[in-house]
């Protein structure tokens, strides 16, 4: 249908050059328009291919008419929506004659007519290139853009605009192929020998909705393109922007000065400048933001938001951000450019993250952050906003982001020693957003409002009350960093990952008391030299043999068991990691045994002294005898399972998880 009414319009013959289309309505690309593709240097064919055609018809002086371009009126002014690709060669080629033909300033008003609502910086580009026109000098051999860039009145983070970059590309391309025609401006303008159809979508009775539907020129606009559109209108019409001065506005920055936060953080070779990775970027920052304005704000349905938009940022929609939560974003981002590009405030948090490298969490938060990734985001940028950035304090911002790493770090054990952190759902999110709010009122000094404060939210309750006794402790010991030194120690062994109520236990310590600090020293020792590494040795292995409960077993494996049909016998598990100990120590009734493990090791000074003077009671079986004093049975047996009768007299050391015969499994009696 449209294609008919279009034909029909053609027939009414009406051509326009672009000096006559820009003279009479004004050109500007509107916002829904992606950036200018026609100039990046991966269209080189494309784009050389288009201008020989114009430079063919310009040098013969034969007309050579464009197809149509339509688009619709808004403000007096003509916004393409088919056509802007060759608006803006065009554009480009005529300010081009304009530099040749050194054609007098007044003549060249109509040129500052052209305009790009897309971005402010196309924009601003724009009127500057008419405006200095006078400036530019053609050399065959000079490279154009260079001379361009180099210029007083060219700011340098233009170039991280992907449509102004690429329109220098193509004003390079131009010179480089029209520098030879004499007269250019005659014939663009006076000669019209570029003409093309022009149509007005709504004398035809076409909308916007159907040209966005049947419109698949070129690169679809991206998520992020489509939103910021959307959110701009949303913001004009809410009036959030209020008297802002135009700068200072969502529309302006978010083309300017929050750029620089992320362009370090992009691959650079990708096409174009920035390519996709900007609009990835502030997508995925923003969808942040509003998954913060859901747990916070608490509207109906959030946890399903929540979730929605952590599967998949382009699901954002204006319809997430509040008054409120839109005044968040704009502090979000001028506190962190304050921070980082104007400040150079070093925002790595100086204690280990577990998983996530201390000086990346901001490049996955601009890429594909989990939700642990943005609670400690938040946690950061928190403490920005209530400390103020020209009040940063390195030692307070440690503090806080510590007690922050251990609450998020407790997750559920499993047996396997793998933990996931304790924010992995959309419920979980919400409570840890609502408890770091509630904490961050006292980010600036953390440990004196943890001693005082009782909190509203029950999140992460028992490690809170952890953090509660070691805040404690760490203001008793002022005077003396030895106890505040201890502890942090301990919270960084891997066996232990920010939670240390096992030494605790170790220490019989109860809160209100004083905590034992050289004992506390010995415990960290023993733990960093036999209990923090990847694999627990088979000498640890031994020892714990020869550990008892407080009661008099010696069965620390009995915490794990399953039949072994084959044998008929059950099998036990002796522990293969040091990561696993933490679920032993903490998910089982067995953690005694590693506290009197630690104990005797303290006593004896090492683990060889320990084995030597075992003396085994009466009643312990032959083959667990054996297993402690005879090391190379243990060191044989490489899966680290054994199988138990059910009168436990002897035992089998099994080569496999599932061993299906009793070959190669050794028996031990």
């Amino acid at each position: 249908m449209y294609h008919m009414t279009i034909r029909e319009e053609k027939k009414k013959n009406n051509l326009y050059s672009f000096w006559e289309l820009l003279g009479q309505k004004g050109i500007e690309i509107p916002i829904i328009q992606r950036d200018y593709a026609q100039g990046r240097k991966n269209q080189k064919e494309l784009r050389n291919k288009f201008l020989y055609a114009l430079k063919d018809a310009l040098e013969k002086e034969k007309e050579i008419r464009l197809d149509f371009i339509y688009g619709y009126i808004e403000n007096q002014c003509f916004q393409p929506l088919d056509g802007q690709q060759r608006l803006s060669t065009l554009f480009l080629l005529h300010c081009y004659a304009a530099f040749q033909d050194r054609i007098w300033k007044e003549r060249t008003k109509t040129l500052e007519k052209f305009s790009y609502e897309t971005r402010t910086t196309s924009r601003d580009f724009c009127k500057g290139l008419v405006a200095n026109i006078q400036e530019i000098v053609l050399k065959r051999e000079d490279v154009l853009s260079q001379q361009i860039i180099n210029s007083a009145w060219f700011f340098l983070i233009w170039k991280n605009d992907p449509t102004i970059v690429a329109m220098l590309q193509t004003l390079d391309d131009i010179h480089r192929i029209f520098y030879s025609i004499p007269m250019l401006w005659e014939r663009l303008v006076e000669k019209k020998l570029i003409r093309f159809y022009y149509v007005e979508l709504k004398a035809i009775g076409l909308t916007d909705d159907l040209y966005i539907k049947m419109n698949a020129r070129g690169r679809l606009l991206t998520s992020f393109e489509n939103f910021k559109a959307t959110f701009e209108k949303y913001i004009q019409d809410e009036g959030w922007d209020g008297d802002l001065a135009h700068e200072e506005t969502f529309k302006s920055k978010i083309d300017t000065v929050w750029t620089d936060l992320f362009w370090s953080l992009i691959d650079r070779n990708e096409d174009g400048p920035v390519g996709n990775q900007m609009s990835k970027a502030f997508m995925n920052f923003i969808a942040m933001l509003a998954m913060i304005g859901q747990a916070i704000e608490k509207p109906e349905h959030r946890t399903q938001e929540i979730q929605k938009l952590q599967q998949d940022a382009s699901k954002l929609k204006p319809k997430y951000f509040s008054k409120k939560l839109y005044a968040r974003l704009r502090k979000y981002f001028n506190i962190y450019h304050e921070a980082v590009i104007e400040r150079r405030i070093d925002l790595k948090p100086s204690s280990t993250l577990w998983g996530i490298p201390n000086d990346k969490l901001l490049y996955y938060l601009v890429t594909k952050a989990s939700y642990t990734q943005k609670v400690l985001f938040f946690a950061q940028v928190e403490y920005l906003m209530k400390v103020k950035v020209t009040l940063f304090d390195r030692e307070k911002y440690d503090n806080w982001m510590r007690v922050i790493r251990n609450i998020v770090a407790r997750g559920d054990l499993n047996k396997s020693g793998n933990q996931t952190m304790i924010v992995r759902s959309p419920e979980a999110f919400e409570g840890a957003i609502n408890l770091i709010e509630e904490l961050s009122d006292g980010c600036h000094d953390i440990y004196p409002f943890l001693s005082k404060h009782q909190l509203r939210s029950g999140f992460a309750n028992t490690q809170m009350k952890e953090e509660r006794s070691k805040a404690k402790l760490i203001l008793e010991d002022n005077k003396n960093e030895k106890l505040r030194n201890i502890i942090y120690k301990l919270e960084h062994l891997n066996l232990f990952r920010g939670r240390i109520k096992f030494v605790f236990d170790c220490l019989d310590f109860a809160d209100g008391e004083d905590l034992n600090v050289s004992f506390a020293e010995k415990i960290y020792n023993v733990v960093e030299k036999y209990l923090s590494g990847g694999n627990i040795s088979d000498k640890i292995r031994r020892a714990l043999l020869c550990t008892s409960d407080n009661e008099g077993n010696y069965e620390y494996y009995e915490y794990w068991q399953s039949w072994w049909g084959i044998g008929q016998a059950h099998k036990r598990y002796l522990i293969r990691t040091t990561r696993e100990l933490e679920y032993y120590i903490y998910a089982t009734n067995y953690g005694i045994y590693i506290k009197n493990l630690i104990l005797k090791l303290i006593e004896m000074g090492s683990v060889e002294k320990l084995l030597d003077s075992f003396v085994p009671p009466d009643d312990m079986p032959n083959w667990k005898k054996r297993l402690i004093k005879e090391p190379e049975l243990l060191n044989n047996c490489n899966a680290k399972y054994i199988a138990l009768p059910a009168n436990k007299d002897f035992c089998y050391l099994l080569q496999g998880v599932r061993p299906r015969t009793l070959d190669k499994c050794t028996k031990i009696q």
